[in-house]
């Protein structure tokens, strides 16, 4: 297990795909260009809590900012052996799979950007010296 920031994304840069959870890790391979398959699975009572509770239509985070699957989700009972395997196989020999994740990714992160063109802490500093000058 990795657990320090730079080996994280010297893994991220040497990876040529990528088996993860959903949630903001997606976006962080996102960023550093690495194709994907989100898998998630939990008890069995948890998750029918969750269809009752929970009201999105994706779990990966880069499928939720896209508003459409950009990456596959193995998410409960579709989460076997054979789908995952297969899912990261056609990452790793589908080019054309490989690229069209990373171009929705491009789209995606440039809708993270702020519209003054700042990065994003200088443009929270003026929201919020904007805010107290009135």
């Amino acid at each position: 297990m990795i657990t320090d920031l730079a080996a994280k994304h010297d893994a991220f840069a040497a990876a040529s795909a990528a088996l993860t959870k959903s949630g903001t890790s997606t976006l962080e391979l996102a960023m550093a260009g690495v194709p994907m398959a989100v898998a998630y699975r939990v008890n069995p009572m948890t998750a029918v809590i969750a269809k009752l509770l929970v009201r999105v239509k994706y779990a990966a985070m880069v499928n939720l900012l896209a508003d459409r699957e950009v990456v596959p989700e193995m998410i409960q009972w579709t989460c076997t052996p054979a789908r995952l395997a297969e899912e990261i196989a056609r990452l790793l020999t589908d080019a054309t799979t490989a690229t069209t994740q990373r171009a929705a990714y491009a789209e995606i992160l440039a809708t993270l950007h702020p519209p003054s063109g700042k990065p994003p802490a200088a443009a929270a500093a003026d929201s919020v010296l904007a805010l107290l000058n009135g």
